[in-house]
């Protein structure tokens, strides 16, 4: 078979509306709203070849520069062109780099007619599955550290063997603190737990206030997803409070506190 070429890029839109949904103060974090209707508009990537064969993805839509390099590229060049874009989105938003690469591994199981994650060398027939939350709210649904607790005491009931939060956005950090304590006290036992700030912590203290509750509650917590540069994804354990806290300490000393 003749190498292929990706000789098209279609981003397609489509509008569809979420009931008792909202969004919080800045106007990006889904939060529930009794009685609101949020308008949502998503992309559906569609990467074409001349072998006929589709790759698809639902995500970013690929921007027009991007679209340009893949014309006439081989679409199983998956790793050269995931580092070319890497390096040419190196300046802006690399989350582009995701629609397209899903579409080509999209494509490549098409071609080969196998599931991904066989491709992947995969073996397990099963994986885990964890529930996660809409944002905090301030409007009765979960507006409380105990309206958390009773949702994932619920996720626990129906199987889930994880929780995810997604806090409150611009709160105070006690509330944070408060939220994960309560969560970890009513399931903490029974259900690994986690929590993603969605960067909205403002700075390293307030996420190691957040790591010393991870501790406190187990240490089987997960935080992601930090607000400052460089913080991305930290497993708190008693082990590593230490680490945190010198870093930390290094970040008051070289001026780095928002």
């Amino acid at each position: 078979m003749p190498d292929p070429k990706i000789t098209k890029i279609e981003n397609i839109y489509f509008a569809h509306q979420i009931e008792n949904m909202g969004t919080d103060y800045n106007g990006f974090n889904q939060v529930y709203q009794k009685g609101a209707t949020l308008s949502m508009t998503p992309c559906a990537v569609r990467i074409h070849t001349s072998i006929g064969v589709t790759g698809e993805c639902l995500g970013p839509p690929v921007p027009e520069n991007v679209a340009r390099y893949l014309l006439g590229r081989n679409p199983f060049a998956r790793e050269r062109i995931y580092n070319d874009l890497k390096r040419g989105l190196r300046h802006s938003a690399r989350t582009d780099i995701c629609a397209v690469d899903v579409a080509l591994w999209d494509f490549a199981g098409k071609a080969y007619d196998a599931p991904i994650w066989q491709l992947l060398g995969g073996w397990r027939k099963t994986i885990p599955a964890y529930a996660s939350t809409y944002h905090g709210d301030e409007n009765g649904g979960l507006s409380t550290p105990e309206a958390f607790a009773d949702f994932a005491e619920q996720c626990a009931e129906i199987g889930y063997p994880a929780f995810k939060i997604h806090g409150w956005g611009n709160a105070p950090i006690a509330r944070e603190v408060a939220n994960v304590l309560a969560v970890g006290e009513r399931v903490g036992d029974r259900m690994d737990l986690m929590i993603d700030p969605a960067c909205e912590y403002e700075t390293w203290a307030d996420a190691l206030r957040v790591g010393r509750a991870c501790d406190e509650a187990g240490g089987r917590l997960l935080l992601a997803g930090g607000s400052l540069q460089g913080w991305r994804r930290v497993d708190f354990c008693p082990q590593k409070a230490a680490r945190i806290a010198q870093d930390a300490a290094f970040a008051d000393r070289a001026h780095l506190w928002s």
